[in-house]
């Protein structure tokens, strides 16, 4: 009996700190993606790096900063609002290519 009582009081509190110690998932940010763009270049230096289209028709846009490293993904739908995707540090250029794409 004694045990049972321990184990259905831990129990809820278990849980509860098992909640309490997950990491919170921040909603994305969005909005006008020529805003965001300023804001990008504004606070971090990034300007867009390369575009290229997504299978549903959106614009993705890398946006970094070569001096610091920073980067900043962003996914701009045809409506012009964006969000960020992804950013994150130690970004590296590639080598540009010369000759016709293979």
């Amino acid at each position: 009996m004694r045990m049972l009582v321990i184990v259905l009081i831990l129990t809820p509190l278990v849980i509860l700190l098992i909640f309490l110690a997950a990491p919170v998932t921040a909603a994305p940010t969005c909005g006008n993606a020529d805003t965001l763009g300023a804001r990008l270049a504004q606070r971090y230096g990034e300007t867009s790096q390369s575009l290229g289209l997504t299978a549903t028709g959106a614009l993705m846009m890398l946006a970094a900063n070569p001096e610091t490293g920073t980067w900043t993904a962003l996914i701009i739908r045809p409506d012009g609002v964006g969000c960020v995707a992804a950013s994150g540090t130690n970004w590296q250029g590639a080598p540009a290519k010369t000759g016709d794409p293979a």
